[in-house]
């Protein structure tokens, strides 16, 4: 397909962000099956859409077939029509329940166990970053999680999406799905503690959220630490299933707040907040100390600067689709946020966290 016919469909209205700009739907049959949704991105040679279903496709629209506008207006699935498609999806095995914002493919006959764990999740994202003052959007799309009964249907499953998997996973959440995929470690055994792989849940459940309610953008991420810290944060209990107490001592994740203290010093964290915040580089050069500053970081601006924390969230979750995000940049964001002296946030940040 020529570019000119593109632009004759109105595919190339560049939008600047998910809920702005022209998002009428598109349809084309690509690699033989139809796909339909919102045009995000494209350039020549590529072109990436939001399924009605939430997932992303990306192919060539010089090879696509019957490409047409179907819909002044995107819209995404409703639950009727998407709990059809995963009925097509997966077979007599699972059972399909839903809530009022996710549907949940699960062994049949677990219907209240899941459904609630999902939903109550949902909930506590809302509610942390409404307080903070942060505009919360609403999914144009039912959220989907997929539970399967065992590792060994799991592990296949992922193998069969093309997705990487990694060792010793319980679970992830798919930016391109738009799906939480996990195994029961349980084994669908009511006796069994299903809190064993419950932080693996409510880790990538928040992740799914946060990416779907414009905390995050899935088509900008943000810096690697920022998402990472939030779903940290929500793995403790007294974070993702508050009680009435409001005890600070029941947010805090105490394996992250171990962690961080084997690996930082009394003056100084495992990496600077210039290099943490400017790059995503210290999570491949040590992984367990990356993930312990972003919980250590996130909980300390959430808890300490909490309208802040909420702004750095929502400057970097409005940028343009598929834009560049620079070292400079992402500075420019966070002191903008947490003012321009990082030594004195960096000190005052590790007096903070040394009392906890």
């Amino acid at each position: 397909m020529s570019l000119r016919t593109l632009i004759a469909l109105g595919c190339l209205t560049i939008l600047a962000a998910p809920a702005a700009g022209a998002d009428f739907m598109f349809s084309a049959v690509v690699d033989g099956a139809r796909v339909e949704g919102r045009p995000l991105d494209w350039t020549d040679s590529v072109m990436t859409l939001l399924g009605r279903d939430g997932q992303l496709h990306e192919f060539d629209p010089r090879v696509v077939k019957d490409a047409r506008r179907t819909a002044p207006k995107f819209r995404g699935y409703d639950e009727r029509e998407m709990t059809q498609l995963l009925r097509d999806e997966f077979d007599k095995r699972f059972g399909i329940s839903t809530t009022q914002h996710y549907i949940v493919v699960h062994p049949r006959g677990e219907r209240s166990a899941w459904t609630e764990r999902f939903e109550q999740i949902y909930g506590a994202l809302v509610n942390c970053v409404r307080v903070r003052g942060f505009r919360v959007q609403q999914p144009q799309f039912p959220l989907v999680a997929v539970v399967f009964r065992n590792k060994v249907e799991y592990e296949s499953h992922v193998r069969g999406s093309g997705a990487k998997l990694l060792p010793n996973s319980l679970g992830f959440y798919s930016h391109s799905t738009n799906r939480v995929c996990l195994y029961d470690i349980t084994g669908g055994d009511p006796n069994q503690d299903w809190t064993e792989n419950s932080s693996t849940i409510i880790h990538e459940a928040t992740h799914q959220v946060a990416f779907n309610l414009g905390v995050h953008s899935r088509t900008s991420p943000p810096p690697y630490w920022i998402p990472e810290g939030l779903a940290t944060l929500f793995e403790a209990r007294g974070v993702w299933r508050p009680s009435g107490s409001d005890q600070r001592g029941d947010r805090v994740n105490y394996g992250y707040l171990s962690a961080f203290r084997r690996h930082a010093t009394e003056k100084k964290p495992p990496f600077s907040l210039r290099e943490f915040v400017a790059s995503d580089q210290p999570f491949k050069r040590n992984t367990s100390a990356a993930y312990a500053q972003a919980w250590a970081l996130s909980f300390y601006l959430s808890e300490t600067r909490p309208r802040e924390f909420a702004q750095h969230l929502q400057q970097t979750a409005d940028r343009p689709v598929y834009s560049t995000f620079s070292a400079a940049e992402r500075v420019s964001y966070f002191t903008e946020a947490f003012g321009s002296d990082l030594d004195v946030l960096q000190a005052n940040f590790l007096q903070w966290v040394a009392k906890l």
